[in-house]
């Protein structure tokens, strides 16, 4: 897309890149190229002012600084740009009335696509780490978390709860308990 910054680029290396000996470093993107009149507008988000803003033939190297730095991994180097998912931020404690152990920070932070069922299994993890003395931990099937006053499906994800259980735009809160019936022990037995 970029093709003649990208000459520009490699030219001002001192590597030009149709003398690259390893076909690896080619960019992938070279043969999509923009007519060279084609304007291109860079420019923040929410400001109404572009950064850069040029004819794709008349990009140079030196325009670099103005460019967001996934482009110039993406189309200048062909390098793909992973993307993490957006993260939130909840509370997770133990029900007043469970008797379970308070985890050493309360408030945690994950991607909103993480399953209940990953949570329960860093509950049983941190509240109940392999120990000789605790002789009936529980799994994470004897542990549930509760938002609102209702028992989340495992299956669920962070995101989903937080939208259709929580429907709160501040943190989501989550208690968790051992199920009733359970056989495991809690800290005050």
């Amino acid at each position: 897309m970029f093709k003649w910054w990208k000459t520009s680029y490699d030219s001002t290396r001192g590597n030009p890149q149709e003398d690259d000996p390893n076909p690896g470093n080619q960019n992938k993107f070279s043969d999509y190229v923009l007519p060279k009149h084609t304007k291109i507008i860079i420019s923040e988000e929410g400001s109404p002012i572009p950064t850069l803003q040029k004819e794709a033939g008349a990009l140079v190297a030196a325009d670099e600084e103005f460019i967001p730095r996934w482009i110039l991994d993406t189309v200048r180097d062909g390098r793909p740009v992973t993307k993490e998912g957006p993260k939130m931020s909840f509370l997770l404690q133990p029900e007043q009335v469970g008797g379970m152990r308070r985890l050493g920070h309360s408030k945690l932070s994950a991607p909103r696509v993480l399953r209940v069922r990953k949570v329960i299994a860093y509950l049983v993890k941190e509240l109940f780490p392999e120990d000789e003395s605790f002789s009936q931990a529980p799994v994470e099937v004897d542990v549930e978390i509760v938002c609102n006053g209702r028992v989340i499906e495992p299956a669920m994800s962070l995101g989903s709860v937080k939208q259709f259980v929580w429907r709160d735009p501040g943190d989501l809160e989550l208690t968790y308990r051992l199920k009733a019936g359970s056989s495991a022990r809690t800290d005050n037995e």
